[in-house]
């Protein structure tokens, strides 16, 4: 005989279930990380975030529902290309969201930027500038055409990139993760 098992005994996942922060550190560029967990997935998502942003995405990524996978936030000290290229070869995320721009945008302008030395709040001086492709993503995510400096280095090392603002990151999260 089998045993039956009521309705009311069907195991249910706590609609309250969020992901982890598990760990954040900087690099020597300034970048600050913050690793956000997710249930077991594949997904990899990075989040590049200019510093006036930081606070702002971290306060949203704190309110997100259980996904799978997990999203990195790299909060830039300066948005230059040496420091993301380097983000972009150290995680070698899946998808990246720029967030830098006004709408939300899935192609950008080809840019040149000036080559330039900078130095970093931990003393590191780097070079950074260079030419940029015009890009479009291969995320099915709709977006216009437009202009984002991180998305387009970003776009130079990956094909599925898109931009936003950080005030439209919730919409576009959702439309990724579903």
């Amino acid at each position: 005989m089998k045993p039956v098992i009521a309705p009311s005994m069907k195991p249910v996942i706590a609609p309250s279930m969020k992901p982890v922060f598990s760990r954040s550190w900087t690099d020597a560029f300034g970048t600050a990380f913050i690793h956000l967990e997710g249930s077991t997935g594949e997904r990899t998502m990075l989040l590049l975030c200019p510093l006036e942003h930081g606070q702002r995405v971290l306060s949203i990524l704190e309110n997100l529902d259980l996904f799978k996978g997990r999203i990195t936030l790299a909060v830039l000290e300066q948005n230059h290309s040496t420091p993301i290229e380097a983000v972009l070869r150290f995680l070698e995320p899946k998808m990246v969201i720029a967030l830098d721009t006004e709408g939300v945008i899935s192609s950008g302008d080809a840019l040149i930027l000036e080559t330039q030395i900078s130095v970093s709040s931990t003393g590191l001086e780097y070079q950074h500038g260079g030419e940029f492709a015009a890009w479009h993503s291969s995320l099915s995510l709709q977006g216009s055409h437009g202009s984002s400096v991180i998305g387009t280095i970003a776009a130079s090392r990956m094909s599925a990139v898109v931009a936003c603002h950080p005030r439209e990151i919730e919409a576009v999260l959702q439309k990724i993760m579903t």
